[in-house]
């Protein structure tokens, strides 16, 4: 679990390129079209093609902070009360993140969506428990 949320860091970063490739791009061809409207004496224009705008960061601070956590854990020199209450704090904020997942959904929309859709969320909760309890029986053996 940790090694898939530690691969988030390159992941979003590589998105994050991606995201601010293509917005140069787009600035880049929205100035040339103005360029090529504005008026001939030199009063309009896009002042040279510069692009602006927020660039996105390449990675957010939870991230940051998440990958910082992990080498501070890492050293051994967190004490053990620490990590308890790290460890009570981390399954308060799940349970209140699982909570605030499932106040979100709308019933009557989701009964809308039709019976192929709940066959389809069934059957991914199946293969996920499925696999889950797999790994248990495996890891306890």
């Amino acid at each position: 679990k940790l090694m898939r949320v530690a691969l988030l860091a390159p992941l979003v970063a590589a998105v994050a390129l991606a995201v601010r490739r293509r917005r140069q791009y787009d600035a880049r061809v929205a100035a040339a079209e103005a360029d090529a409207e504005a008026p001939a004496d030199g009063t309009g224009g896009s002042g040279g093609g510069k692009v602006a705008g927020k660039r996105p960061t390449l990675v957010p601070l939870f991230v940051l902070g998440f990958l910082a956590m992990v080498a501070l854990r890492s050293t051994g020199q967190v004490p053990g009360g620490a990590l308890d209450a790290a460890q009570e704090a981390q399954e308060l904020l799940l349970a209140a993140a699982l909570f605030g997942l499932g106040s979100a959904v709308h019933l009557p929309t989701l009964v809308r969506t039709g019976g192929r859709v709940a066959a389809l969320g069934l059957c991914s909760w199946v293969v996920v428990a499925g696999v889950s309890y797999a790994g248990v029986l495996l890891t306890t053996a």
